[in-house]
């Protein structure tokens, strides 16, 4: 079990999926997964998705549902998540490389069990 499942729904994001999982991908910490929830894109977000998924299964799992808005997507991917901690990413967001370590450093402290992660960089 990995110890941070981030969750990301994803809606119409083609222009700008990709920026935020190269910067999931520079994490200094590596013990986490990412669950990449379409939630009905009609643009090229699948693709990406795709494509992430398939380069790095140890990292990325893609689902899709039918579009119900980002609280859906959200919580229909907890269903798949198998972190001992959950981190709520946008779609829209970069995150710097020590993030996720520094997230799971305040949840093992303070008994945080999910936590949505507020932007350092937005288109």
């Amino acid at each position: 079990m990995k110890k941070i499942s981030v969750i990301i729904p994803v809606y119409n994001a083609q222009h700008y999926l990709e920026e935020c999982l190269e910067s999931v991908l520079r994490q200094t910490f590596r013990d986490f997964e990412v669950i990449l929830m379409n939630d009905g894109s009609t643009d090229g977000s699948q693709k990406i998705i795709e494509r992430y998924t398939a380069e790095y299964p140890d990292i990325f799992r893609g689902y899709c549902q039918k579009n119900q808005g980002q609280s859906a997507a959200r919580n229909h991917a907890l269903k798949y998540s198998g972190g001992g901690g959950i981190l709520h990413l946008l779609m829209q967001m970069t995150i710097s490389f020590q993030i996720i370590w520094r997230h799971y450093i305040r949840q093992r402290s303070a008994g945080i069990l999910s936590w949505l992660f507020a932007a350092t960089k937005s288109f």
